[in-house]
């Protein structure tokens, strides 16, 4: 479903717009680890061990990833005021990069990963997944603009955010009251560090390459060249998906599997 939507919005969008979403989206995505902060792995850790204090982990994660929203909002908007000339792709910088702020609310998926039930959040994403394409078909079927276009990313991350809410809410019968643990934070962060630049460095690997194309060709060259890019890494979400089940068991003191097998699943 996915190959088929892609190809359909780069065949509708053409080169040259699809080339300006390429490149505002390597842009943003370049100040992820910002919201990201490498504390993914270390809440569902956090979950796993302190089970009592499950509040507090995912309040603290909650409004860390906020801060980091909002310092990749601003920052990625000013420096594309500088750097970027065209008027179209600095809108699309900006609608991209609102999308996270409700990356926040990915707490709640730790919360499953921890507790070894993604299938709910596979569930939530792949509902959204199948409800998104479908909308991009339409809106190409009513040869909508690229302006308005763009705002099917910021539909999406409201409804997943939305969905982890309410999912949480109904099936676990609780709710977050908001309490930021200072020294829980640092801890976090502190811990994180290398997991950053190590996400730092997947991100200019991965994005990189657009952004210095864009210097020297056009936003058709990009266009092209993020196509094919986009194909090739289809097939990360398998290893990505299988990783983030069993972290958990690895995480785990109870783990009933031996290290052997799950550095092999790994």
């Amino acid at each position: 479903v996915g190959v088929g939507v892609t190809a359909a919005v780069a065949r509708y969008l053409g080169p040259t717009q699809l080339g300006q979403l390429t490149y505002a989206r390597s842009f943003v995505t370049l100040f992820s680890f910002l919201t990201d902060l490498g504390i993914g792995a270390l809440l569902v850790r956090e979950l796993i061990i302190n089970q009592g204090r499950t509040n507090a982990v995912l309040s603290t994660g909650m409004l860390l990833k906020l801060f980091g929203a909002s310092m990749l909002i601003i920052f990625s908007n000013i420096i594309s005021f500088i750097l970027v000339e065209e008027k179209m792709i600095r809108y699309i910088i900006l609608v991209l990069s609102l999308k996270y702020l409700y990356e926040c609310f990915n707490v709640l998926d730790y919360y499953y990963q921890a507790k070894v039930r993604s299938k709910y959040i596979a569930i939530i994403n792949s509902t959204v997944f199948i409800l998104v394409a479908l909308l991009k078909v339409f809106l190409i079927y009513i040869n909508i603009s690229l302006s308005w276009f763009i705002v099917v990313f910021l539909v999406e991350g409201f409804a997943i955010a939305w969905l982890f809410v309410w999912f949480f809410m109904s099936k676990e019968k609780e709710t977050i009251s908001l309490q930021f643990d200072i020294s829980l934070a640092k801890g976090l962060v502190k811990e994180g560090m290398l997991l950053t630049i190590s996400f730092i460095a997947t991100l200019i690997i991965m994005n990189f390459d657009k952004i210095i194309l864009a210097q020297y060709q056009d936003s058709f060259a990009v266009g092209i060249y993020g196509v094919a890019a986009t194909f090739s890494a289809t097939w990360y979400f398998i290893a990505t998906a299988v990783s983030k089940s069993i972290a958990p068991i690895a995480s785990s003191r109870n783990s009933s599997y031996s290290i052997p097998v799950v550095v092999i699943l790994l």
